[in-house]
């Protein structure tokens, strides 16, 4: 599933902007480790390298923390595709933002999809 996720808040001086696009799926047959199977696709350094580990820290956060009723997600497999960033927003927060909604809205949209749900 191709999800686009834009962050942007102004909160007086030069605010926060993060941009990341993603698929968002099941992990690989063939991946026996678990948890998060990262794959960096970005090319042409639309977001510097630098950022790209923020980026899987902020879905391996996601994931421990759950996204469907606070049921935490024992596998996902998140291909990086493109983003944007600008040189003004802080480092600590650039690539980290929107991170917990592309998964909440993959596994919102999966348990729809499959008659699925959890419930506390």
């Amino acid at each position: 599933m191709n999800l686009r996720e834009v962050y942007k808040k102004q909160s007086g001086g030069r605010g926060k902007f993060a941009d990341i696009i993603v698929n968002v799926g099941p992990v690989d047959e063939d991946y026996k480790e678990g948890g998060l199977q990262f794959v960096n696709k970005v090319t042409g350094g639309n977001i510097p390298k630098e950022f790209i580990p923020s980026v899987q820290k902020g879905f391996e956060n996601a994931m421990k923390s759950g996204v469907l009723g606070g049921f935490p997600l024992d596998s996902l497999k998140v291909e990086l595709l493109d983003g944007s960033f600008h040189p003004w927003t802080p480092t600590s927060f650039r690539s980290k933002s929107p991170h917990c909604r592309p998964t909440r809205t993959h596994a919102h949209r999966r348990s729809r999809a499959f008659g699925t749900h959890h419930e506390a």
